[in-house]
């Protein structure tokens, strides 16, 4: 199976010769305000700190993360990332069968079947913008199935309805759901977990993974977090390896959602971004422009195009820009491409190559 995912600048440096602070990067979808002021002065005063090994028990992260989420300590699982949760989550043995709309993220399905869980795709339909199909995604579920669904969805940007999914989760409790918000930060939308009134603690059968790499821009340093009912975040920590969260990540990860003014203006900026992005490509005939929710756009190039996704992605990296062409998504093709929103200066030199390309009009 490709496994080839966005944002692997080191490699495109490696291919190019050119270094990889010089690639402006719209195939990985990072904040475009870049890390909060206050990371750097963080990491450095934590610096002598390293000479220890991480707090095991991260117990300040935990409590600023239950605060944030309205749950808990004791159903908080950090991660280094969301992906290695992800790959743990089989571990607890509670999974039979993993049903997946597609596309979806490909790392759904190989989590699932390098733990030998047979996985069964839902097709999603773009005519109907990669909507969920309820009523027959209903009639499959069976007890021990585990439905695994992004909010939004990555690389289509669909946000599941919020009222049928809590509807599912409450009439199918022998049917666990995973629910993927690594980008749901970026809608302002509530989160499942408040949804799901878990006052009294989670539904027994939900699942939410976090990425926090994205939201504040720092997938090299890795951080994520699942909230899950007690009982099974106690068997997930079990799962990971000791020490996976670093100091540093651990320090950052506690004080990130305290920024509200961070926060705001991020999502003010992706915002009117995306909007501008779209608008930009929705007026040539050469793209469909899918409906967007978080930091990026999922595009399909339309017959008669002058390129495919794959020339197209050749033609802009000779100019230092990569793209995420989306054919090795299930259900996508070369002619879908995935485009991180930027900044407006980046934008902007992407949408001139691409008029120069003859995909776009010039800008007036």
């Amino acid at each position: 199976m490709n496994t080839t995912h966005g944002g692997n600048i080191w490699e495109l440096a490696r291919q190019t010769g050119r270094p990889a602070r010089e690639w402006l990067d719209f195939s990985a979808s990072i904040n475009p305000l870049g890390p909060p002021a206050w990371l750097a002065g963080m990491c450095a005063d934590h610096l002598p700190d390293l000479a220890h090994y991480p707090d095991p028990e991260m117990p300040a992260l935990r409590q600023a993360l239950a605060e944030h989420c309205g749950i808990a300590a004791d159903g908080i699982v950090p991660g280094n990332g969301s992906s290695e949760l992800l790959f743990a989550l089989p571990r607890l043995g509670v999974f039979r069968r993993a049903i997946i709309p597609v596309p979806a993220y490909m790392d759904y399905r190989r989590a699932m079947e390098l733990a030998g869980i047979p996985v069964q795709p839902v097709r999603l339909a773009p005519a109907d913008n990669f909507a969920i199909p309820w009523q027959s995604l209903r009639t499959m579920l069976q007890p021990g199935d585990l439905v695994i669904l992004g909010r939004p969805n990555n690389p289509t940007g669909a946000l599941p309805a919020a009222d049928h999914l809590t509807a599912a989760i409450h009439d199918y409790p022998a049917t666990f759901f995973l629910l993927d918000e690594a980008f749901l930060d970026f809608t302002g939308e509530p989160s499942q977990i408040k949804m799901s009134d878990p006052r009294g603690g989670l539904p027994d059968n939900l699942i939410v993974l976090n990425s926090m790499t994205k939201f504040f821009a720092i997938p090299g340093l890795r951080l994520g977090f699942a909230a899950l009912p007690s009982t099974m975040a106690g068997k997930l920590r079990q799962a990971l390896t000791p020490w996976s969260v670093n100091t540093l990540a651990q320090m950052v990860g506690a004080r990130a959602y305290a920024d509200l003014d961070y926060a705001a203006r991020t999502r003010a900026l992706v915002a009117a971004n995306r909007r501008e992005l779209c608008r930009r490509l929705a007026s040539a005939p050469a793209w469909r422009v899918f409906p967007a929710t978080a930091n990026f756009v999922l595009l399909q190039l339309q017959a008669g195009a002058k390129h495919a996704g794959g020339a197209l992605a050749a033609a802009l990296r000779r100019h230092g820009i990569a793209i995420r062409v989306c054919g090795n998504f299930e259900g996508l093709d070369e002619q879908y491409i995935r485009l991180a929103v930027r900044t407006a200066g980046e934008q902007e030199r992407l949408c001139g190559l691409l008029a120069g390309l003859g995909l776009l009009q010039p800008a007036p």
